[in-house]
C-alpha cells in the first residue's frame, strides 16, 4: 500500500530520494514497485543540502518553455538520474547532472499553469492537463498509455495522489463553480491504444472545486480539503472531507472552516494527527479514527486552529502544506500585500506541544510553496534546516535552522528594503542560500526537490530549470587512463579514466562523463594535462548585515593527469617493443622465436626508454612459462647411472719414486698404459661397458707380461731393468684385477 501525504512527491528509485512539492503543498509518497517509502513524509529528507551561501552554487540552468501560464515550465520530480517535468505540450526527461534534455513525449494538451508536478508510481508518470484531463505515460519510454477527461472539466491544479492501484485528483473551474474530485484506475487496460480514454471509478462534486488540494490517501479513507465556494478567500464555508477511497462516498466531514483550503493534508505519526492550512489564514490540526471518521471531544470535532500572523491587520493567508517534524510545523505566510516586498511575509514556526506560534522569520517575498526540511545535520548540532523560496523576484532560496525549544530565528541576517525610494533595514531575516540573477531571476511558485547528494532542483517563472548544489572541494583521478605514453602531436586519450568530485558537504560522486578534456596536440615539454569540471556557474557570498553579494562567478575545478610525450623516433622504438611482446600471445612450445625476438628487441632498446615498455612484465611471464614447457632432456640410459668410480692408483715400482702407474706396452708402437680406463665425468659409462673394457685390458697386460722380458723401454722414458720388471708387471695386473672387481661390485646394485 502507498500512503500519500499532502503536497509533495517523494520518490525512492535508483538511490535517489526525491522530495518534490507542488508549488503550494502536496505530499505524496511513492516508490518503485509501489512500496511504501515512509508514513511520515512531510517533505522531510536526509540529504546534505548546503547550509551556507558560500558553499552553494548554481550548477546549471536550462530554459524549457516561456513565462508562467500555459507554456510555463513545471516543477520536476526525480526518477533515477533524471528530472521529469512538463512544459507546453511536452513531457520532458532531463539529465539532472548537466541539464541536457534526454527525451520528450508529446502530451494530449497543455497544463493550465503548470503549477502541479507530475506524479511517479507503478512505473508510470501521471500528468494533469487543462480542461479536466489526466494522462498516463510509461516512466521509462515516456510513451502515452491512457487519458482521462472529466465531464465538468476544470484546471488541473490539485496534486495527483497514488494509492492501491488508483490515482486521485481534483479540478477547479471558478470560485463558486462546481468541479469534481475523482478516482481513476492506474491500469493500462488497452495496451494497443496510446490514447485509451479512461472512465473514473467514482467522482465527488463540490461547489468551488479543488485548488492545490492534495489528499492524504490510505486503504481506509482519503482526506482532502475544499475551496469555500465563495468569492474571496475568507468565507467559513470550506470543509475537510473524509471519503471512502473505493467508492467516493462521504465517511465524515468537518464544515465551517476558514476560507479556501489550498493546502495538502500532511500526517505526522509522532502526534498521530493531520495538518493543513487555509487561505483564510488558519493552521489546522485534526484527529481521525481508523475507520475514517473524525475524532470528537464531547459534542464537537477534535480539530485545533491557530490564527496565523503577519504583523498587520490583514489576512495572513497560507497555501503551503505544513512540513511537520519533531514536534514542530513550518509554513509560509503571506504579508499584507501578496506581491509587495517585506510586507509581513514570513516563515512561521509552530510548536505542536503547546500548539502556539514559536516565532516568525521575515522574508522579502511570500514563501507560497511548501518548505523542504533536511535532518542530515541533526546528529551534528541538533538542528533541522528548512528551505523556502520567495515568490517575489528574483526568487531567493532561503533557509532557517530550528529545533525544539528555539523561540527566535537562529543566525538571522539584515536585509535592505526599498520602499518607494526609501531604504530601510529589515532585521532577523531568514538566511539566503542562493539568489538567481539576470535571466534566471523571477517569481517562484514552486518548491525545490532534493536528491541524495543534497542538490536542489527548481524552476521559476523565468522558465529555467535550475540545479543548486554544494560546491566542489576537489577532483580526484581514481583510475588512470589506459594510455599514458604519447607521441608528439597526439591528443590526450581519456579512455579508462575515472574522476571523482568531492563536495564541500562531504558527499562525492563520479563526474567522469562531465569532465572537459584538452583538445590541443601534445608536445615533448608536456608533463601533465589539465582536466576541467566547468558546469558550475555562480552563487552568493554571505553578508549578514547588508544582504548577500550575488552572482559571484564560480571558478572551474581542475585536476592534472601525468603524461609522457616522446619524439616520434623514440615513441616508435618503444611501440615496436610493446608490439613484439604483444605478438607473443599464448605461450606454447612454438613460441621460442617470438619470445627471443621480443627479448632481443627490448635489450636493444635505449636504457632511458625501457621504463616506457608498459607490458614488460608480460615478457618476463612468457619467458618463465616457456621455461616450464621445456624441461632438461634426459640421458639415453633407461635407468639413472651411478657416478663414475675413480680408478685405483698404480702401485709405484720404487718407494722413493712418485707413485705413477707403470706402463707396459704390448708392442713397441702401442701405448702401454696399464691403468683402468675411466669414463668421462659428464658421460659416465654403463656398468656393462666398464666391465668389458677392464677385462680386455687385463688380458692384454697378461699377454705383455708373458712375451716381454726385462730391459723394455717405457714410452715415458722410464726403463724396467733386471728382476724388477716382472714384479712391476705382476703388480700392474693385480691392480687391474682389483679395479675390475671394484667396478663389478659397484655396478651390481643397478642390475637388481
Amino acid at each position: 500500500m502507498i500512503r500519500s501525504f499532502s503536497k509533495t512527491t517523494s520518490v525512492l528509485m535508483s538511490g535517489a530520494l526525491v522530495a518534490s512539492m507542488l508549488p503550494f503543498s502536496l505530499f505524496q509518497a511513492v516508490a518503485e514497485n509501489t512500496d511504501v517509502v515512509s508514513n511520515t513524509n512531510n517533505n522531510v529528507v536526509n540529504s546534505k543540502i548546503p547550509t551556507l551561501a558560500d558553499d552553494a552554487v548554481l550548477n546549471w540552468a536550462t530554459k524549457v518553455g516561456e513565462g508562467y501560464d500555459s507554456n510555463a515550465i513545471g516543477t520536476p520530480i526525480i526518477v533515477g538520474d533524471s528530472l521529469i517535468f512538463c512544459s507546453g505540450t511536452r513531457l520532458y526527461k532531463m539529465d539532472k547532472y548537466n541539464g541536457t534534455v534526454q527525451a520528450y513525449s508529446e502530451m494530449a494538451g497543455r497544463s493550465s499553469y503548470n503549477i502541479v508536478p507530475p506524479t511517479y508510481a507503478d512505473n508510470k508518470i501521471f500528468v494533469g492537463l487543462a480542461n479536466g484531463a489526466v494522462q498516463a505515460f510509461d516512466a521509462q519510454t515516456l510513451k502515452s498509455l491512457w487519458i482521462y477527461k472529466d465531464q465538468l472539466s476544470g484546471q488541473p491544479n490539485s496534486p495527483i495522489v497514488y494509492s492501491n492501484g488508483c490515482v486521485y485528483t481534483g479540478f477547479w473551474n471558478n470560485e463558486d463553480a462546481e468541479a469534481n474530485y475523482v478516482c481513476i484506475s492506474a491500469k493500462d487496460e488497452d495496451a494497443e491504444n496510446d490514447l485509451e480514454e479512461k472512465q473514473s471509478i467514482w467522482q465527488y462534486t463540490h461547489k468551488g472545486g479543488f485548488y492545490w488540494a492534495g489528499a492524504y490517501a490510505c486503504s481506509d479513507y482519503l482526506l482532502v480539503g475544499t475551496d469555500d465556494g465563495q468569492n474571496g478567500s475568507s468565507s467559513k464555508t470550506s470543509c475537510l472531507l473524509s471519503l471512502n477511497p473505493t467508492n467516493g462516498k462521504v465517511i465524515d466531514k468537518i464544515e465551517g472552516l476558514n476560507g479556501d483550503i489550498r493546502s495538502s493534508v500532511s500526517y505526522d505519526n509522532q502526534t498521530d494527527r493531520y495538518y493543513f492550512t487555509s487561505k483564510g489564514g488558519s493552521f489546522y490540526s485534526a484527529a481521525v479514527n481508523s475507520n475514517g471518521t473524525f475524532k470528537k471531544n464531547a459534542d464537537s470535532y477534535d480539530i485545533k486552529e491557530i490564527k496565523l500572523e503577519n504583523g498587520t491587520d490583514s489576512t495572513a493567508m497560507s497555501t503551503a502544506a505544513p512540513v511537520v517534524h519533531n514536534g514542530r510545523a513550518y509554513i509560509g505566510v503571506s504579508g499584507s500585500s501578496q506581491f509587495t516586498e517585506y510586507s509581513g511575509h514570513n516563515i512561521t514556526v509552530i510548536d505542536l506541544d503547546s500548539f502556539k506560534i514559536a516565532y516568525r522569520v521575515p522574508t522579502k517575498g511570500y514563501p507560497q510553496a511548501t518548505g523542504l526540511l533536511t535532518t542530515a545535520y541533526e546528529d551534528k548540532d541538533g538542528y533541522s534546516y528548512v528551505y523556502f523560496v520567495d515568490n517575489y523576484t528574483p526568487g531567493k532560496v532561503r533557509f532557517i535552522k530550528d529545533k525544539k525549544g528555539v523561540t527566535s530565528v537562529v543566525d538571522g541576517v539584515t536585509e535592505s528594503c526599498n520602499n518607494g525610494g526609501k531604504i530601510t533595514k529589515v532585521e532577523n531575516c531568514a538566511q539566503v542560500l542562493f539568489t538567481p540573477v539576470e535571466a534566471q531571476a523571477n517569481y517562484a511558485l514552486a518548491t525545490p526537490v532534493a536528491d541524495t547528494d543534497g542538490t536542489l532542483y527548481m524552476k521559476n517563472d523565468s522558465a529555467y530549470m535550475m540545479s543548486i548544489g554544494s560546491k566542489i572541494d576537489s577532483l580526484e583521478v581514481t583510475a588512470q587512463p589506459e594510455k599514458a605514453l604519447y607521441c608528439t602531436g597526439d591528443n590526450f586519450a581519456p579512455k579508462g579514466i575515472t574522476v571523482i568530485a568531492k563536495f564541500k558537504n562531504g558527499t562525492q560522486r563520479d563526474v567522469t562523463k562531465y569532465i572537459t578534456y584538452p583538445d590541443y596536440q601534445l608536445t615533448e615539454d608536456y608533463l601533465d594535462v589539465t582536466l576541467t569540471y566547468d558546469i558550475q556557474r555562480y552563487g552568493d557570498k554571505l553578508d549578514k548585515n547588508n544582504g548577500n553579494e550575488i552572482g559571484i562567478v564560480a571558478e572551474p575545478v581542475e585536476v592534472n593527469v601525468d603524461v609522457t610525450v616522446l619524439s616520434k623516433t623514440d615513441y616508435d622504438a618503444v611501440e615496436s617493443v610493446v608490439s613484439a611482446i604483444d605478438n607473443i600471445g599464448t605461450v606454447t612450445l612454438e613460441s621460442k622465436t617470438l619470445i627471443d625476438t621480443a627479448r632481443n628487441s627490448y635489450n636493444s632498446l635505449d636504457d632511458s626508454l625501457k621504463q616506457y615498455v608498459s607490458n614488460y612484465e608480460a615478457l618476463l611471464s612468457a619467458e618463465e612459462e616457456f621455461k616450464k614447457l621445456t624441461p632438461t632432456t634426459p640421458t639415453e640410459s633407461s635407468e639413472p647411472s651411478e657416478p663414475t668410480v675413480p680408478s685405483e692408483p698404480t702401485v709405484p715400482t720404487d718407494p722413493t719414486e712418485p707413485s705413477e702407474p707403470t706402463v707396459v706396452p704390448t708392442t713397441p708402437t702401442a701405448p702401454s698404459e696399464p691403468t683402468v680406463p675411466t669414463a668421462p665425468t659428464n658421460a659416465p659409462a654403463s656398468p656393462a661397458t666398464a666391465v668389458q673394457d677392464t677385462t680386455q685390458n687385463a688380458t692384454s697386460n697378461n699377454a705383455a707380461a708373458s712375451s716381454t722380458q726385462a730391459n723394455d723401454t717405457n714410452q715415458t722414458g722410464k726403463v724396467a731393468t733386471g728382476a724388477a720388471a716382472p714384479t712391476a708387471v705382476l703388480l700392474a695386473v693385480m691392480a687391474t684385477a682389483l679395479a675390475t672387481a671394484f667396478v663389478l661390485r659397484r655396478a651390481k646394485p643397478l642390475n637388481r
